[in-house]
């Protein structure tokens, strides 16, 4: 795709402990408004990049044509529950990014799952960066807000812009609740259905990711 189109990265800080998520979505607007004229073609987000992505068609402060959520979950946690999860998360993360390897039960856990579903972690905790040590300097606390953040993310309901088409790509085996999500804070999204987990198509068929960006950007590879 980098051959035939003018691609960029938003690297956002994350588990780097940053700001708020609406601090990243300003900067994101920012940056296409001085480089791009407050226009572009299609945006992409993976999970929390996904909500990024719906909230910057719902704030229309830049023009987009095509905005994708790959397999998002769009949770709208509130309070205790949500600083929980984040606290447990978090734990268990900057203990593997710690030692650069999973704990003894987690490894058992994943050798008694299908070799496909076995691969396909892998794959998850290898993009990130959870398997090599080189994500050992990130402290728990960002690692807490991070997915504090992915769980309680706002987003509003209905959202429909002109001239925007919100594509949604939906893994089946996530659950039918996502669908349910995808078409409440979206007025008319075009669901692009895999029998898949979440991120499986990028992770694991890379090329069929592609494909299915480009037909939902009306763009060739």
């Amino acid at each position: 795709m980098q051959k035939s189109k003018h691609m960029t990265l938003a690297l956002l800080c994350g588990m780097l402990g940053c700001a708020t998520v609406t601090d990243q979505v300003e900067k994101i607007e920012a940056f296409v408004q001085k480089q791009f004229g407050g226009s572009i073609h299609a945006v992409y987000g993976c999970s929390l990049g996904g909500s990024l992505a719906g909230m910057l068609v719902e704030r229309g402060n830049i023009r987009i044509a095509h905005a994708i959520l790959g397999s998002s979950d769009l949770d709208q946690e509130e309070g205790l529950p949500a600083r929980f999860k984040a606290w447990l998360i978090g734990r268990v993360l900057h203990g593997i990014m710690q030692k650069g390897r999973l704990p003894r039960w987690m490894q058992k856990r994943l050798e008694q799952k299908p070799p496909e579903q076995q691969a396909y972690m892998e794959k998850m905790l290898t993009m990130m960066g959870l398997l090599d040590g080189s994500m050992a300097f990130v402290k728990r606390a960002s690692i807490q807000s991070q997915f504090h953040s992915d769980l309680i993310t706002p987003l509003g309901l209905g959202i429909q812009k002109e001239g925007t088409t919100v594509h949604c790509f939906y893994a089946k085996k996530m659950g039918e609740e996502y669908l349910r999500r995808y078409n409440q804070h979206f007025a008319k999204p075009h669901i692009v259905e895999h029998d898949l987990l979440h991120e499986e198509l990028l992770l694991c068929r890379p090329e069929q990711w592609v494909q299915e960006v480009c037909r939902a950007t009306k763009t060739k590879s």
